[in-house]
């Protein structure tokens, strides 16, 4: 951005030795993080005043809105304001100190785009601007990480250094790899009896079960390629094996709502990656002796497991009420993370039971599993006599489902809006029973009628013939 700025601002100075010095004192007791360094640059731009001692930001907490200021959408594109940087800072959407400051920058030429030169809005943008740039390279001084050397390189050196030091060993690049990669798959929950953190990672979803994850995500990754890649020796140096497994977890909180399991997960794991990756290039920590490749030569051989009480086939279709509820609830629209898209197939998150061998705990809570393909398959061989044996197993399908996943977990708000459903149908289609049954009951009580009227004939032609009435006589 060339445009021309004012004079330093002894205000803005003032904040910048204030942050350094912080940042410094912090980094002497640990090293920070991303999204640390992030955080502390943008409280010191919200905390930043004029001379006049009026906050500078004010002007961009909120962008205009679009009734109030219609042309201002006109001539911004991509509009941004300071709650929505900080709404991404509070979801850790930012990967390092450049993302921040690029949303600065986009807020800030929306600025300059809209309000004239002479404005103080204008003028405000070009101090807020003048500021970030001072402070990002000082920042990054400070923390010994300048810009002049690219980060690549940087990991590169570390592992050329580590295997000339060691005699120039393959293995013991490898090695590196691998202690990586054991950081992610050894990492557990401790406050739920150390549950590993890695098992939704291992696999992508399927594009059959999922299609809407593939419309989301651009980049997909899963454990099972990075272990592929180190197998094949695809990395050159930790910084590209880091890279994957950002974009895996990125994926995941791209993805998934920030309340869910998941999204915790992938924000735990992110930090235990990447402090791991630092403790190894700076020599911190030297890699634990390891049978080669022992770990990720077995998530690379792993292949999608199907239980085989759900390994039937489905394609066939059959008729009746029972086919007819099943297919209502099975093609519903189901929960979709993204407001406005249709989400898949209801029945798409029920269809199969976890594989057993990386969720052994759905199978110790839940004593009578059972799945929609299952079931599917039971009504293909006519084992259902009823719709009553059918919605049995319906219900405890459903049962199963909210026991075993969270509220906030996709496949428990499909199983609720399965279960209304459901019940919706069920009292829908009663009605229609019950009036079927009084037809019938009126047509037994006809036939009576009948009966008795017949025989009222029979017994009036034996007596004399009656009086003709008049017309109009009662």
């Amino acid at each position: 951005m060339d445009d021309s700025t004012p004079e330093k601002s002894p205000v803005l100075a003032t904040a910048s030795n204030s942050i350094i010095s912080s940042l410094t004192a912090v980094r002497k007791k640990r090293k920070l993080d991303p999204s640390e360094m992030c955080q502390s640059l943008y409280d010191s731009i919200r905390n930043l005043k004029k001379e006049d001692g009026s906050m500078l930001c004010d002007t961009f907490i909120r962008a205009p809105k679009r009734r109030q200021e219609p042309s201002y959408y006109d001539v911004v594109n991509n509009p941004i304001d300071l709650l929505k940087i900080q709404q991404k800072l509070k979801t850790d959407v930012y990967e390092d100190l450049d993302e921040l400051v690029q949303d600065f920058e986009l807020l800030v030429n929306n600025a300059k785009a809209f309000y004239k030169p002479d404005t103080m809005e204008h003028q405000d943008a070009v101090a807020l601007w003048q500021y970030v740039t001072a402070n990002k390279q000082k920042l990054l001084e400070s923390l010994g990480m300048a810009e002049d050397e690219p980060k690549n390189k940087r990991g590169r050196r570390r592992l050329t250094c580590t295997a000339d030091e060691d005699g120039g060993s393959k293995d013991d690049d490898m090695n590196l790899y691998e202690e990586l990669f054991a950081s992610v798959m050894t990492s557990v929950d401790s406050t739920m009896n150390d549950r590993p953190l890695h098992r939704m990672f291992l696999l992508l979803p399927s594009k059959k079960m999922y299609p809407d994850y593939y419309d989301v995500i651009e980049h997909p990754i899963d454990l099972r390629l990075i272990a592929t890649k180190i197998q094949t020796n695809a990395y050159s140096n930790l910084q590209e094996m880091e890279k994957d497994l950002l974009q895996m977890t990125k994926n995941a909180c791209q993805f998934n709502e920030p309340g869910s399991q998941i999204y915790k997960d992938a924000k735990t794991l992110k930090k235990i990656f990447t402090q791991r990756r630092v403790e190894l290039e700076t020599g911190k920590v030297k890699p634990v002796k390891r049978p080669k490749s022992l770990m990720s030569a077995a998530i690379a051989a792993l292949k999608e497991e199907v239980d085989s009480s759900d390994d039937e086939e489905t394609s066939k279709k059959g008729e009746g009420p029972m086919w007819a509820l099943f297919d209502h609830l099975y093609n519903a629209p189901g929960f979709s993370e993204h407001p406005g898209a249709t989400g898949p197939p209801l029945g798409t998150s029920l269809w199969k039971l976890p594989i057993r061998r990386f969720h052994p705990e759905y199978f110790e809570l839940i004593k009578r599993p059972i799945s929609m393909c299952q079931i599917h398959t039971k009504l293909n061989k006519g084992e259902y006599a009823n719709i009553s044996d059918l919605t049995a197993d319906l219900y405890l399908m459903l049962d199963n489902a909210k026991k075993a996943y969270p509220p906030t977990h996709r496949t428990h708000k499909d199983a609720v809006k399965m279960l209304k459903l459901m019940n919706a149908k069920l009292v829908e289609d009663t009605p229609d029973q019950d009036t079927s049954e009084m037809e019938e009951e009126e047509e037994d009580e006809d036939a009576d009628d009948d009966d008795e009227s017949e025989q009222n004939t029979l017994v009036a032609s034996a007596g004399p013939t009656p009086e003709k009435r008049k017309k109009g006589r009662p």
